[in-house]
């Protein structure tokens, strides 16, 4: 959730929608350098993160390439 009301869609699958989006209306090189921005990102989240219920749709998402 947001930190305000109107910013209630922001969660992490929305904003992850968001990064989806950009990765694929790229270029394809500003592409690979966005991913490899992020992918580092990614593997910590998932290595410090405990798996639980409300992070197991998160954390599949970051899993998959």
């Amino acid at each position: 959730m947001g930190c305000l009301p109107c910013c209630e869609r922001e969660s992490a699958d929305w904003n992850r929608s968001l990064l989806k989006l950009a990765l694929h209306t790229l270029p394809a090189k500003a592409a690979r350098e966005l991913f490899h921005r992020i992918r580092p990102l990614d593997e910590l989240y998932l290595a410090r993160s405990v798996p639980t219920y409300d992070n197991a749709e998160l954390r599949a998402m970051l899993t998959v390439q």
